[in-house]
Parts: structure tokens; C-alpha cells; sequence
């Protein structure tokens, strides 16, 4: 039960049953000690010795007579026995009757007993020749009118199911009234987490006046805050990035023209001058794409992508560019996988891991690259898993990875790396597809990074292939 509204609803309706459930009880060990009102069985004592009079005076006729007027006034079956035990007017009396009145004869005073929904009274009485009489009333209780607990009449049933009703709807509405402002709370945190940094929970909360009101007061602020320091590191990068490559822009123009004023001699540094232009050209472009994604990138839905086609390109891509370390990238094998998404981020994010795995690796090995689905609970996903031949990665750092600028303690490999955005990069794209991504040391010391994808169903006409081949150019 993940409801916090249903909880506390069930919990106060719980607690409303057992006040009545305890007042029940109560009334039922009161009526216990005494069954009736004495204004209830004051007139038996009169109605026995009527009932006496009769039989002794006028004979069984009469007194059948105002039996036959007793009961239908009073809802009860009456029966009058003599002092041993025979019914006046011959008739077989229930048990539970005979009984009552043997004990009321023995102890000369009214006996009551109810059983169920049934009560049973009996009253001695004495007629004018000084015999002894007892006369028994047997009476049930409607049960639609009456509820029956711990063998007692306790309450009518329609002021029982008013009081549920009424502190049912109370209930509803105090739940009601507690839980609106978390759910609006909760609402406008997954706004927020989705980037629009305008969310606010508003008046709604705020002019409760209680421990809600201020948190609803400190979300807002924090909202503002967050608004402001994301909206200030926007624009700072954006301003960064055209005082940044501006100047670029124009130092690769002077090179071009210091090229054709120098030397041979010369060449050498103008070449190195120009690798670092183009890695800070490539450094700036990835903080702007970082900064972008961060700040909650709109993902296009509606596009399908596919994603054995575009791991193809990227493998072949990968593959040319390990040439130059005389190895190699895969496709050890791929199945036929369609997810939605943003093809050119989901391509970018793939050729990161890809060329982190080409850079680590062992010169002369191999990158393997495979593409298969996977079912889950979730639903079936496509994972795409990228692993190098490299030393790997000590387990105390693999949990660092994907953190931007972070450099392993030792590198990998002598030749430097990168500036620590790319795998950065990857992550947040993945995780703006409601995907995952993993690293883990495969067997060997090697890398292996996993990404993990939601599918779309597949069509019909578009089985599922597996295959094993090798991209080459």
C-alpha cells in the first residue's frame, strides 16, 4: 500500500471502529448486569396476577383470550405454567421456557434470560386461592432493527450506520485535508527534477499555517534558489563559450597565415600549436554539451531510433580510428533493437564509450562491441555492452567514473586521455532515456561498460537477427 492517503484514511476509520467497538463492549457488560430497565418489567408482576386471576376465575378460554390479546401488542409469546411445571392451556412450551420458569418458581422473583436475538422472561406470580404461578413472555429482537452482541440488545442498527457514516466522511476529509499538500509537494519535485525550474507549489500549501505550510515555503525558495544558480551557470557558459571560441576562431586563422610565412623548421610546432587548438575546440564543445544536458534537454519522444543501425556506424567509425593503434572494434553481435529517443545524443554517448575503450585498450587488441535485449520485470531492454583489452580499472574507482573531470589515480595507459567529460556525457544521456549505465572489470583486468535501454515493441515483420561479424572500412 504505497498511498499515504489511504493509510492515513484507513488508519483513522480503524481507530473510529474500535471507540464504537469499546463503547459496545461497554454497554453490552452494563446491559449484562442489567438486562432491562426497571420501567421495562414493572407491569409483569401486574400481567402475572391478572394472568392468575383469569385462569382461576373465568377458566382456560379467558385466559387464552388475553393471551391471544397479549401477544400481538407486545410481540411475545406468552405461556403460563403451574407450580409443577404443566402449562396452563396444555400447550408444549419451548426448553429454554420450562426451564426459566422452574428457576423463577425456586427463587420467587423475575428471571430474564437472553440468548441470541431471543429474550425469555419469566414472573412469578400468585392467584386469589393462594396457588403459585409463573408466567413466561418469550419476545425476538427484528435484526434489522436491532444489533445483538455478547448475547444483549445493545443498538439500533440505523444510529450504528450513521455514526460510520458520518465519521467516515470526517475521516475522508482529514486525510483528505493532510495528504493534498504532499501530493502537491510531490508533483512539484518531479517538475522540478524534470528541469522546469519554475515549478512552485504555491498558496495552496503555504496558507495552511502549519509544519506543511513551511515546508511548501522552504520548497519554493529552494526552487528559486536552484532557478537562479542554473540560470546564472547558463548563461555563464554560453558567455564562455563565444569569448572562448572566438579567439580560437582567430588563432586558427593566424596559424594559417604564420604557415605561409615561416619555415620548414617551423612546421613541427605550428602542427602542435594547432592539435591543442583543436583538443580545447573539442574540450569547450563537450562543457557545453555537458551544461546542456544538465539543465534538462527535451528528448523527441516520438523518434524511433534503431539501435543495431546506429551502433553499425559507430563500430565502423571506432574501428577506423583504432587502426591507428593497430587494433581493432567488433560487432561480436547484434539483434534487432528499436528504442525512443534522440538518435544524435544516443550516437554521441555511444562513440564516447567506444573511444574511451579504443584509447585504454592494449595496443593491438581488440575492442568487442555486442547489442542483444533483455526481458525484465520492467519490461524487455536492449543493452549494449563495449569492452576493451586494457589493465581496467581499480573496483574502488569504478564508482567514479562517470563523474566530469575525474581521473583515474593511475593511468591506464602512458599515452594521456582525455579531459574526463566523456563517459560524463554518456551517463547523462542514458539517464535522459530512462536508462542506465554500468562499469564493471570483466575477466582478464579488461572494461566493460553496459548500457541498458527501455525497447519498443518490435515489429513483426523485423525478427530478431543475431549475427557475428567484423566492421571494417
Amino acid at each position: 500500500m504505497r498511498s499515504l492517503f489511504l493509510k492515513i484514511f484507513l488508519w483513522f476509520v480503524l481507530a473510529m471502529a474500535l471507540v464504537i467497538a469499546t463503547l459496545l463492549l461497554a454497554v453490552a457488560q452494563t446491559r449484562l448486569e442489567r438486562p432491562f430497565e426497571p420501567s421495562i418489567s414493572a407491569s409483569w408482576p401486574l400481567r402475572a396476577q391478572l394472568a392468575a386471576t383469569l385462569l382461576e376465575h373465568n377458566g382456560s378460554p379467558m385466559l387464552a383470550v388475553y393471551f391471544q390479546t397479549l401477544e400481538p401488542a407486545f410481540g411475545t409469546q406468552a405461556y403460563l405454567f403451574h407450580e409443577d411445571g404443566a402449562e396452563a392451556l396444555g400447550r408444549v412450551a419451548p426448553p429454554s421456557a420450562t426451564r426459566l420458569a422452574a428457576r423463577a418458581g425456586h427463587t420467587g422473583r423475575m428471571e430474564v434470560q437472553v440468548a441470541g436475538r431471543t429474550r425469555v422472561l419469566a414472573q412469578p406470580g400468585v392467584g386469589p386461592s393462594g396457588r403459585r404461578y409463573v408466567l413466561v413472555s418469550m419476545s425476538e429482537f427484528p435484526l434489522g432493527r436491532m444489533l445483538v452482541l455478547g448475547g444483549q440488545p445493545i443498538v439500533h442498527m440505523v444510529p450504528l450506520l450513521t455514526v460510520f457514516l458520518v465519521g467516515g466522511s470526517f475521516c475522508w476529509w482529514l486525510a483528505r485535508h493532510i495528504t493534498t499538500p504532499v501530493r502537491q509537494l510531490r508533483a512539484a519535485t518531479q517538475h522540478l527534477a524534470d528541469g522546469q525550474l519554475a515549478t512552485r507549489v504555491g498558496h495552496v500549501v503555504t496558507r495552511r499555517h502549519d509544519e506543511l505550510a513551511d515546508l511548501g515555503q522552504h520548497f519554493d525558495r529552494m526552487a528559486a534558489r536552484l532557478e537562479t544558480l542554473l540560470t546564472s551557470q547558463q548563461l555563464l557558459f554560453r558567455n564562455v563559450s563565444h569569448e572562448l571560441r572566438s579567439p580560437l576562431a582567430r588563432l586558427q586563422v593566424a596559424l594559417g597565415l604564420v604557415r605561409q610565412h615561416t619555415g620548414v623548421e617551423a612546421t613541427r610546432y605550428l602542427e602542435r600549436i594547432e592539435r591543442e587548438v583543436d583538443r580545447l575546440n573539442r574540450l569547450i564543445g563537450q562543457l557545453l554539451t555537458l551544461a546542456r544536458l544538465e539543465s534538462g534537454v527535451k528528448i523527441t519522444q516520438d523518434e524511433v531510433c534503431d539501435l543495431r543501425a546506429l551502433v553499425q556506424e559507430v563500430v565502423a567509425d571506432g574501428d577506423f580510428e583504432a587502426q591507428a593503434r593497430q587494433g581493432a572494434v567488433t560487432l561480436v553481435s547484434t539483434e534487432a533493437c528499436l528504442v525512443s529517443g534522440t538518435t544524435e545524443l544516443l550516437r554521441s554517448a555511444l562513440e564516447n564509450v567506444v573511444r574511451n575503450a579504443v584509447r585504454y585498450t592494449t595496443a593491438g587488441t581488440t575492442t568487442d562491441v555486442r547489442v542483444y535485449s533483455h526481458g525484465t520485470p520492467a519490461g524487455r531492454h536492449a543493452v549494449i555492452e563495449v569492452r576493451d583489452h586494457g589493465p581496467g580499472v581499480p573496483e574502488e574507482e569504478l564508482a567514479h567514473l562517470f563523474q566530469p573531470f575525474y581521473r583515474l589515480v593511475q593511468a591506464r595507459v602512458p599515452q594521456p586521455g582525455g579531459a574526463g567529460l566523456g563517459l560524463a556525457i554518456t551517463e547523462r544521456v542514458v539517464q535522459l532515456h530512462g536508462g542506465t549505465l554500468a562499469a564493471a572489470n570483466a575477466s582478464g583486468g579488461s572494461l566493460r561498460v553496459t548500457i541498458r535501454l527501455l525497447m519498443l515493441p518490435t515489429p513483426p515483420v523485423a525478427e530478431e537477427v543475431s549475427t557475428a561479424s567484423t566492421m571494417r572500412p
